[in-house]
């Protein structure tokens, strides 16, 4: 006759206890910390100070940017009213993100790009700060969240697709677990701003994800290859235009463009063939006009 054996539970003592890696138990919690210390390994200080230099003329200062606990950032938003805006991204997932200032930053960042000296600190005091931003300094917080995630989204996917950001309340604020928080410091010569951003994890875990992918492939079965779907795109247009047209356009002034002609047709970043932009039915077609793949 079997005997069934009960398993003994053994427990750790303390000092035991403290050579064992915690590991988190969720999904959600793991690609959390795997993109939490993937985020140290980029310079993204580089790409925010790329950006930024374009919105102040090119003056120099420098940026600091670091990672910060959810727990402190909650307490920093319970200090006083704070100016929010989200941004719609589309890169590497569809999700958004996230700006948080006090209102004597976004005075000071709206007052450095209409053309205010970096050099002179801020005399601006908090508690006689305007309770409502103008329509100016609205535009400027919503273009600086834009720009940050532009810049990161080059250094790490060689894309950028941001939506301009739009005012948001702290109801909408993302959770901890899918967003990671990072403290901005714009560095002058006389005085310090700050701010905080919120990126989703998929920034730094999509990466990785991605490479793992890659060492273990699997295969296709190519006998319906035929009815692969791809995704392709038409460039239609594109213009060089200055830093003072590109003010001028957010302001609401028309920028004229004209069609590619021809017009290339690209899977990826290769040109497969170009075409020409035609009418057809009161709708724009594409017909081919020159075909570089003959399979």
């Amino acid at each position: 006759m079997k005997q069934t054996v009960k398993p003994k539970i053994k427990l750790y003592k303390a000092e035991q206890a403290k050579a064992c890696m915690p590991y988190a138990i969720t999904q959600q919690q793991r690609q959390y910390e795997v993109a939490y210390q993937r985020a140290a390994e980029f310079s993204l200080h580089k790409a925010v100070e790329f950006e930024l230099a374009q919105l102040f003329n090119d003056s120099q200062f420098a940026v600091d940017i670091n990672l910060c606990s959810h727990s402190t950032l909650q307490s920093w938003l319970g200090e006083a009213k704070r100016v929010f805006f989200k941004s719609t991204v589309f890169e590497p997932i569809d999700s958004d993100a996230y700006i948080a200032l006090d209102y004597k930053s976004a005075h000071r960042m709206a007052d450095l790009c209409l053309g205010g000296d970096l050099s002179q600190p801020s005399t601006m005091i908090v508690d006689k700060s305007p309770p409502e931003l103008s329509l100016s300094e609205s535009r400027i917080c919503a273009r600086l969240l834009q720009k940050q995630v532009q810049g990161i989204q080059e250094l790490l996917f060689k894309e950028r697709a941001c939506l301009l950001a739009e005012p948001c309340s702290t109801n909408n604020l993302p959770s901890a677990v899918n967003y990671l928080a990072f403290k901005v410091r714009l560095i002058l010569d006389n005085d310090v701003i700050s701010w905080f951003i919120w990126l989703p994890v998929a920034f730094f875990s999509y990466a990785n994800n991605k490479a793992e992918a890659i060492e273990q492939p699997q295969y296709l079965n190519m006998s319906k290859s035929h009815e692969f779907l791809v995704q392709g795109r038409v460039e239609m247009a594109q213009k060089k235009v200055t830093l003072k047209q590109l003010k001028a356009a957010l302001n609401g002034e028309i920028l004229a463009i004209e069609l590619s002609e021809p017009a290339p047709f690209k899977l990826g970043k290769d040109t497969i063939f170009t075409g020409q932009i035609v009418e057809q039915d009161a709708a724009l077609t594409f017909q081919i006009i020159n075909n570089f793949n003959k399979e």
